[in-house]
């Protein structure tokens, strides 16, 4: 048997700003092998690359801190490792291999973007692949272009099939940011995966946590939400730390060979610039609320997103609506409710 970890969105920033408490370091210093998505790049390059609105790059010094959460491997599919071009992500790669930390799911072009990255731990093979959904702002690699690898059904499966590994784990950025029930099409998806022969599937990308779903000897946790988020952007800008999105967490599953023992969830808490133990009963119950809502019967799930989206756009709408708020209204208050949407007419 061996243990694994995942963590969610991990964005050092400046490198020596967030502090780790000492019994979150003990719980991600447990597992056998740790991996985390790291976004957006690790350079010190000006030169931007897809014009956007918010953009995230770490100093060259921000291994250290991956090195010190004893990260073993870095998910490089993401919607923000490309932000400052191509000279961003080979200047991401070169810090990570010069720490000794392994990556994935990004490459100069389309063939080594969708390469997998197979480890060993106590003679078990985890084979790893990680993918970034089109939709959100992803730079995706071509046959002759460098990016990540794109999240499609096809590759994806086409991957799987080619993978020789006793556990077989995708790793993807996708979903509705700020949602904390993954969207229909992300369950379609995971099902999909799990029946092309994947063993496990980890997401992130909503920056909140989504829970995880058991099916059969297999498990989906759609979004680990952020575990480590550096709180201003590139260009100075303040990232908004909502209580929902301060809740992280660390997803330990215990597997062998084509098979997930069983698994647990730490949540886990940044509050301003150190990450503890998530000490909230109200976070842990509506954690294991939302859980249990994700892991319903496919037949039933569009219903329960219907409700899910028209009561948190209530909710937020009366929020920005208060008479004290009617100064910071902005576009911005809905953003992603068009998506959601299309979401519930599809259904």
């Amino acid at each position: 048997m061996v243990e694994l970890g995942f963590v969610g969105d991990v964005y050092p920033g400046s490198g020596d700003s967030i502090n780790i408490e000492p019994d979150v370091l003990r719980a991600l210093a447990a597992v056998d092998l740790l991996v985390a998505n790291l976004e957006g790049p690790i350079t010190d390059t000006l030169k931007k690359g897809a014009d956007k609105g918010v953009r995230l790059r770490s100093a060259p010094a921000s291994t250290q801190f991956l090195s010190k959460m004893g990260v073993d491997v870095a998910i490089l599919a993401n919607n923000h490792m490309f932000d400052f071009g191509v000279q961003g992500f080979h200047d991401t790669v070169e810090a990570l291999d010069r720490a000794g930390i392994a990556w994935l799911g990004a490459g100069p072009a389309l063939v080594d973007a969708r390469r997998p990255l197979v480890m060993e731990r106590d003679g078990l093979t985890i084979g790893l692949l990680a993918y970034s959904a089109r939709s959100i702002q992803t730079v995706c690699a071509t046959e002759t272009s460098a990016g990540c690898a794109p999240l499609d059904d096809d590759l994806v499966a086409a991957d799987l099939a080619a993978l020789e590994a006793d556990v077989s784990v995708v790793f993807l950025h996708w979903g509705l940011m700020g949602y904390e029930l993954p969207t229909p099409e992300q369950r379609r998806i995971a099902q999909f995966l799990l029946d092309a022969g994947a063993d496990l599937v980890v997401g992130c990308h909503p920056h909140v946590l989504q829970g995880t779903s058991e099916v059969g000897q297999a498990l989906v946790a759609h979004s680990l939400g952020d575990f480590a988020f550096y709180p201003e952007s590139a260009d100075g800008r303040p990232i908004d730390q909502h209580r929902a999105r301060q809740t992280g967490a660390l997803l330990t599953v215990r597997v062998e060979a084509g098979r997930v023992l069983g698994h647990e969830l730490t949540l886990t808490r940044q509050r301003k610039a150190d990450v503890a133990l998530e000490g909230s009963r109200r976070r842990h119950r509506a954690v294991a609320r939302n859980r249990r809502k994700a892991s319903g019967e496919m037949a039933g799930y569009a219903k329960v997103w219907r409700r899910y989206v028209l009561r948190r756009t209530i909710t937020r709408g009366m929020r920005r609506l208060a008479p004290w708020r009617w100064r910071t209204l902005s576009v911005g208050a809905f953003k992603g409710f068009g998506v959601a949407l299309r979401e519930m007419i599809r259904r």
